[in-house]
């Protein structure tokens, strides 16, 4: 290896080999246009409609043409013939992955609704335990641990008899299932369903996810009972080792280790991040530190690293250390389960160590187009997988970085410090100009894949972390240590155990100071900053100039100078056309929400300073300007989250909540307001004080501002524990708590206006149900009644007002029976009914309920219902899953 090999800070000795080979031969690289017309073939076969057998005739055409051109010394007309053949052989083999195995494939037999069946096949890997977290405990009742496992399927039992199917399915099973290998064969009892599409605005696919690893079915099982082992797998293979070495490192991190930081030392060291929480993942994505938590390139660069310097101190030769290298890495890729970074880091390294054996340098560009080649010839769907397009683009933007004159050794001739005056002083002055030059150069590293990566980030999950600019500056450096250390106590658990408390100390100190940095940059207000979606036309074209700018060096080609100033100039439009708009919808979403208090208590309270326990009254809040409504009734199981936003921009909020699983409530109104292009919340409505109606809130204020919460008097007497915690949570982020009762109003100065219409003022409930705010959005002549849980008295009361004509309908209580008497169609006589809920059936128990010619949408079984309703009245309604 060259002598800058080493000079990169942060990534191993190995990357560095290869950044350093890299500066002379950019210009030369020619796989990367064949990797990215064969990607761009990947991704034009599904939208162009042509089958596997049309791609293959045009690549055969374009072959032969080729020849003809080439035999013909046609230089030009040969490569670009070449090229075209590469993108269409990519849309060859992108059709040839989704083309169904021979035989009825597992993904065929699910269907549309769930079966109950029982499936025979191969474990592939050994089941593992999804351990509870602390916020899996604070759900309303106790979740049951659970075990994951794949399974390829061999054969369905239909009628009696076994079917052959082919396939691989995800297979979990509720409790802890013992004493199964890879590689047994078993006899499974469950229910067998397809993955859901996303179900919510800005939700991820989940499917895509699976096919990405080959899966294409789901079975889950009730108890470990229903897994039953048929034969024993081969006791000697590969994955069986993987298997109880994986049991034995389990073992030692949680006897040595706190749950917080085994989850963390279990996700960087073992590839398991099933035992993190929620916050803690939320405070890695804020901080810009999430890259870590998934075993990566860097990881493997990493480990990489600490095996040839290891190597070196015990005296190997150089092509001995790289063949323990090359062993060692394909290994590592091997037991962390050959994820796609790992795989092109690996390739990566094996072309270097490779080099360096027999004593050849590498181009790092023509390194990752291999790379990428290898991962789509075997999974095209790769190109479309978030990780891999991050791990592939902080790779170029280190190629970018190799050009620059920071990047090259100092050409200054060497000194011999032992001829300096002053010998001391020489070496700090030395080593300080080395320290300052590695710090600033890895700074500019930094940066540079923040630029490059930031946009896509933005598009895959809406947040981008500002704080990870500076944060990694300290937490790369102090990443290598922490697995260092961490593989080091992993070593000598496996070799000697009785050893492994006092190995575990250095790996825990550095794991502390790890978590702490990571918690503490997370909790800076200006940590990360919620994004809309930039446009798909501006990304590729962002995407395509940085890359001929990486492909073509500015120094050598005046005529791409061009560029340097279309990229800043391509960054403005983007902003003009992704952000503006967002900005122009939603004018005053970030102004602090006005609230006229009653005459008698004016000039007495302060909006932003009121305690829970001194509670007030809503009553109007002046808005100005007009536009279009939108509501939004989220799918979140056996729970309520409405989204309204209003014509004057700003957001209203009418319950968050999900049962059995707050998180599910907050994840999907978080994705939905990120999706939106929503920073803030400006009022939000808890109907009562059902912890499926306002449980994830106090997790919502945390991300977003919430500037005011109206709540019902039976939930502002704190009666309840929880509701007391969640009003103290948000007082803290400076949320003023409003009463409100009948015949207090939001309004606005357009043509909207929300009244609640129940419960009276002193109406004394029998139950939270009764005593459910209900929230009558009117906009122009259209109305939207929603309804919380409002049952028996309550409802009764409600019924007894003048009857309405209302545009779309909340059913109360989840849709049920008891709480959508025919009297309540009667009165309401609604266009609309959407039930928010858990529950397949309940639209087909309720349509007895309401007239033939009123609409019934199901979240459990539409997702997400949207309602638009335009200034003239009109009324779109569209649910998500269509």
């Amino acid at each position: 290896m060259s002598a800058g090999a080493s000079s990169l800070p942060g990534f191993s000795t190995a990357d560095s080999a290869v950044l350093a080979s890299g500066r002379t031969g950019r210009r030369r690289a020619p796989l990367v246009p064949v990797a990215v017309l064969f990607a761009a073939g990947v991704l034009c076969s599904q939208p162009a409609g042509v089958p596997a057998g049309g791609w293959a005739a045009v690549a055969g055409v374009l072959l032969a043409l080729w020849g003809v051109a080439w035999w013909q010394h046609r230089p030009a007309w040969s490569t670009g013939l070449l090229l075209a053949a590469v993108l269409a052989t990519g849309g060859f083999r992108q059709q040839l992955a989704e083309q169904p195995e021979p035989g009825l494939s597992i993904a065929a037999a699910a269907g549309e609704e769930r079966k109950l069946v029982r499936l025979a096949g191969t474990l592939e890997q050994e089941p593992r335990l999804l351990r509870r977290t602390e916020e899996d405990l604070e759900t309303a009742w106790i979740q049951p641990e659970r075990s994951r496992c794949v399974v390829a399927v061999r054969s369905l039992e239909q009628e009696g008899r076994p079917v052959p199917v082919t396939g691989r399915v995800q297979l979990t099973v509720s409790g802890h299932v013992r004493n199964l290998h890879a590689g047994d064969q078993i006899s499974v009892a469950g229910w067998l369903f397809l993955p859901r599409p996303p179900a919510n605005p800005g939700e991820p696919d989940f499917r895509d996810y699976l096919q990405g690893q080959g899966i294409t079915a789901l079975v889950a099982s009730s108890h470990p009972a229903a897994v039953q082992r048929m034969a024993a797998g081969d006791r000697w293979s590969f994955f069986r080792f993987v298997d109880e070495v994986r049991h034995q490192l389990d073992w030692l991190l949680l006897t040595q280790f706190e749950p917080e930081q085994r989850a963390v030392a279990g996700a960087l060291l073992l590839g398991d991040r099933g035992g993190i929480g929620r916050e803690l993942r939320e405070d890695f994505s804020r901080s810009g530190a999430m890259h870590v938590l998934a075993i990566s390139g860097l990881h493997a660069g990493l480990f990489a690293a600490m095996l040839w310097f290891t190597a070196r101190l015990l005296g190997m030769s150089r092509r001995q250390s790289a063949l323990l290298v090359l062993l060692g890495t394909l290994g590592y890729a091997l037991f962390t389960g050959a994820r796609p970074p790992v795989v092109r880091a690996w390739v990566l390294i094996a072309l270097v160590a490779g080099g360096a054996a027999v004593g050849r340098s590498t181009l790092l560009l023509n390194s990752l187009a291999a790379a990428a080649l290898l991962l789509m010839l075997v999974t095209p769907a790769v190109v479309q997988d978030a990780g891999a397009q991050l791990s592939f683009l902080a790779m170029l933007a280190i190629a970018a970085c190799t050009e620059l004159p920071l990047m090259r050794p100092p050409k200054a001739a060497r000194v011999d410090v032992l001829e300096e005056e002053n010998l001391l002083p020489a070496v700090f002055r030395r080593a300080g100009r080395a320290v300052w030059r590695r710090t600033l150069q890895l700074a500019v590293m930094t940066g540079v894949i923040w630029v490059m990566s930031a946009p896509l980030v933005a598009a895959r999950f809406q947040l981008v972390s500002l704080v990870g600019l500076l944060l990694n500056l300290v937490l790369i450096p102090l990443l290598g240590l922490v697995l260092w250390t961490g593989y080091f106590f992993l070593g000598v658990g496996l070799l000697v155990p009785e050893l492994a408390r006092y190995a575990a100390v250095p790996f825990r100190r550095l794991l502390e100071m790890f978590l702490w940095l990571v918690q503490s940059a997370a909790e800076l207000p200006f940590a990360a900053v919620t994004t809309g979606v930039p446009p798909g036309w501006w990304l590729a074209g962002y995407y395509g100039m940085l890359l001929a700018l990486l492909l073509f060096p500015l120094a050598s080609r005046v005529k791409w100078r061009w560029l340097l100033r279309l990229v800043p100039a391509w960054v403005c439009c983007g902003l003009a056309f992704a952000v503006l708009p967002v900005a122009a919808e939603q004018p005053q979403a970030f102004s602090p929400v006005a609230v006229r208090l009653p005459a008698e208590h004016e000039g007495s309270v302060n909006p932003l300073a009121v305690k829970p326990s001194a509670v007030r009254r809503a009553t109007e809040v002046p808005v100005p300007k007009a536009g279009r409504l939108r509501c939004t009734f989220l799918s979140v199981g056996h729970g309520l989250a409405v989204v309204l936003e209003l014509p004057d921009g700003r957001t209203v909020l009418y319950d968050c909540g999900s049962l059995g699983n707050r998180h599910r409530a907050t994840r999907t109104l978080l994705q939905a307001l990120q999706f939106r292009g929503i920073g803030a919340v400006d009022t939000a409505i808890v109907s009562h004080a059902d912890s499926d109606h306002f449980n994830g809130l106090g997790d919502v204020v945390r991300r977003i501002p919430i500037r005011q919460l109206i709540v019902p008097q039976s939930l502002a007497s704190l009666g309840q524990r929880n509701v007391a915690r969640l009003c103290e949570q948000l007082h803290a982020e400076g949320t003023a708590i409003v009463v409100a009762v009948a015949g207090d109003r939001l309004t606005g100065d357009g043509d909207w206006r929300i009244d609640f219409l129940h419960p009276p003022a002193g109406f004394e409930a029998g139950s939270d149900n009764m005593g459910s705010l209900v929230a009558r959005l009117r906009y122009g002549s259209r109305t939207i009644l929603l309804t919380g849980d409002l049952e028996d008295e309550g409802l009764s009361l409600l019924l007894d007002r003048q009857p309405e004509q209302v545009a779309v309908l909340l059913a109360p209580h989840h849709g049920s029976l008891a709480a959508n008497p025919v009297s309540l169609a009667r009165w309401a006589r609604p266009d609309v009914v959407v039930i928010s809920t858990g529950d397949e059936d309940a639209s087909a128990r309720l349509a007895s309920r309401y007239a033939e010619a009123t609409r019934l949408y199901s979240t459990a079984v539409e997702g997400a219902v949207e309602v638009v309703i335009e200034s003239g009245g009109a009324v779109l309604v569209t649910p998500f899953l269509k």
